[in-house]
């Protein structure tokens, strides 16, 4: 199973231009292994375990996420 995914979606503009958005996101609900004490003190303090999980995935979508963007530009 993979641990993320991505969606292309078109964008026609006004003047009938079309452009590419990619959106990267990750389905991990864990601590990433390479962050996971950070990933584990950031949530101590969360009661709700949707708001960890919620934590986690974002967490690992900003970090691929930059490293993607660093490699394109």
């Amino acid at each position: 199973m993979s641990s993320s995914g991505k969606r292309k979606v078109v964008i026609r503009d006004a003047n009938g231009y079309d452009h590419m958005l990619s959106r990267y996101y990750a389905m991990r609900n864990m601590p990433r292994p390479d962050s996971y004490v950070f990933d584990q003190e950031s949530v101590s303090g969360f009661s709700n375990t949707l708001e960890k999980q919620r934590f986690h995935r974002d967490m690992a979508t900003s970090a691929k996420t930059d490293v993607i963007s660093a490699h394109d530009g």
